[in-house]
């Protein structure tokens, strides 16, 4: 390739050496250089340059506005555009004036000395040409670079609409995912709490299971959970926690203002920021702390408030989270959902029982006279005495009530027809397994010991001590020798029979 002649323009004379140095090295080409866009015009002006390299921002004049002004004074000159801050207009611009190359700082001297080869090359073939090829190459070129513009802006606007589609679809993901998480949250904590309360009928089970529940899941000072009645409003139970022990007073309360009414009413949760400042507590100050915050939330079933929780933090303002509450209202829903069952076999099962309890007492029974009454009376102290559990306490009082229903059968071994009776009915299997022993002709291995002892000891004491089948009415204390004799009570039995007697005679 011949030799040829550069001119090199850049503000910044280190940029304009080092170029010169990496394209004089081998004496192939003469280089000449200026920082000053003005002086290269003016050496352009005067002929004998092959190639120009501009630097596209300098202060006086930019490359651009250099390269076209250069190119109109001779129009065959080579340009090659180099900046430190390449854009896509700039380098669709640089194609159109004509130039050769397009280099961004910071740049290898293989790449310079690259496009210097390729600038002279095309620049030599485009001499050889006729003017007008030159102008259709021109043409053409210029036709590319509005091509070039028009393409780059309708992808730069596909772009930036799949970027913010992308954005909406991301957005939307995140929320779905945190709605299936919090389902799942849900659904986990309701199948949890239903296999606790699995089986459980009994309002007290059902109510100290979500106690727990609730303290462990809901953290706070204090916990309850308040059993209410809509006609009247009334709170029928209260059960508290004590340490480890749920704690159940059956006292009623009416509910004639303040907050449990109004969610009675509302079915609604409410949350209490200052308790120390509420006017609104109304008959709930006399079981909680009245200082930090309060949150009591309905728990439902069938529609109704079967009952409340009661959790109070120490902690005021908004000491109950949004987030949290939601995680508890499936909890609130189960145990709302068991009440509701369990109270309404309550009633079926105490429907039930009464009617039984007034077969028991006819006229035709010879019980007018109120033994099945004092009976009742009397297992309830034994076991009480002797330290039974209040459950148990309770299937007593039911096989008190109906001991001698088998007795509207005609013929003897009237606990036995008793028994026949009632097992078929669960709730009562264990007062009829009692029944059954009453008399001491049988043993079942299906309540304990103490229990038969008691209801047949209670049995004894009272016949005894009133005129019937077994002679004219004896005392305390000769009934009691007569027992100790009869049967082989253990001595926790004699002692409370004892005591009983001893309280009955005063």
């Amino acid at each position: 390739m011949p030799d040829a002649a550069i001119l090199i323009v850049d503000d910044e004379k280190e940029i304009c050496e080092l170029l010169a140095d990496w394209l004089t090295q081998d004496g192939q080409w003469s280089v000449d250089y200026t920082t000053e866009p003005r002086r290269a015009l003016e050496q352009v002006s005067q002929g004998g340059y092959d190639l120009m390299i501009t630097d596209l921002r300098m202060p006086q004049m930019d490359g651009l506005a250099l390269a076209r002004e250069a190119r109109g004074l001779q129009p065959d000159l080579g340009v090659i555009a180099i900046t430190g801050y390449g854009s896509i207009s700039s380098s669709v611009e640089a194609l159109r004036l004509g130039a050769a190359d397009y280099l961004q700082k910071p740049f290898r001297v293989e790449d310079v000395r690259a496009a210097v080869f390729r600038a002279l090359a095309n620049r030599g073939q485009a001499a050889s040409a006729s003017t007008e090829d030159d102008e259709s190459l021109t043409e053409a070129g210029e036709s590319a670079a509005d091509q070039i513009t028009h393409d780059n802006a309708v992808l730069s606007a596909r772009n930036a609409e799949l970027a913010k589609r992308l954005e909406l679809v991301s957005r939307d993901l995140t929320l779905l995912q945190q709605r299936l998480a919090g389902h799942v949250a849900d659904l986990e904590m309701r199948c949890d709490v239903s296999d606790l309360l699995e089986g459980q009928r009994r309002v007290d089970q059902i109510v100290g299971t979500a106690l727990m529940v609730l303290r462990k899941r809901l953290p706070g000072a204090e916990h309850a959970i308040a059993l209410l009645e809509r006609r009247p409003a009334r709170v029928t139970a209260l059960a508290t926690i004590d340490g480890a022990d749920v704690v159940m007073n059956l006292a009623e309360h009416p509910l004639s203002r303040g907050l449990l009414r109004a969610v009675l009413k509302r079915s609604q949760p409410a949350l209490i920021e200052d308790l120390a400042t509420s006017a609104v507590l109304g008959d709930v100050k006399k079981w909680i702390t009245c200082q930090g915050s309060l949150l009591v939330l309905p728990l439902v079933g069938n529609g109704r408030v079967r009952a409340v929780a009661i959790v109070r933090r120490d902690e005021t303002g908004t000491a109950f989270g949004t987030n949290e509450v939601q995680r508890i209202l499936p909890l609130c829903l189960e145990v709302g959902r068991a009440l509701d069952v369990a109270q309404a076999m309550n009633r079926q099962q105490q429907h039930t029982f009464e009617c039984l309890k007034q077969i028991a007492e006819s006229p035709e029974q010879g019980e007018a006279s109120g033994h099945a009454r004092r009976l009742t009376h009397c297992v309830v102290a034994l076991g009480r005495e002797i330290g039974l559990p209040e459950d148990r306490i309770d299937v007593l009082k039911q096989a008190a009530a109906l001991h001698d229903i088998g007795g509207i059968f005609n013929g003897p071994e009237h606990g036995e027809r008793g028994w026949l009776l009632l097992r078929p009915l669960r709730f009562l299997r264990d007062a009829a397994e009692l029944i059954r022993t009453h008399h001491g002709v049988v043993a079942s291995p299906d309540v304990s010991l103490a229990e038969q002892q008691v209801l047949a000891a209670a049995e004894g004491y009272d016949e005894l001590t009133h005129d019937g089948p077994h002679g004219p009415a004896q005392r305390p204390d000769e009934a009691l020798a007569t027992l100790r004799r009869a049967c082989a009570f253990n001595d926790d039995i004699l002692r409370a029979m004892k005591h009983y007697a001893v309280r009955a005679a005063v």
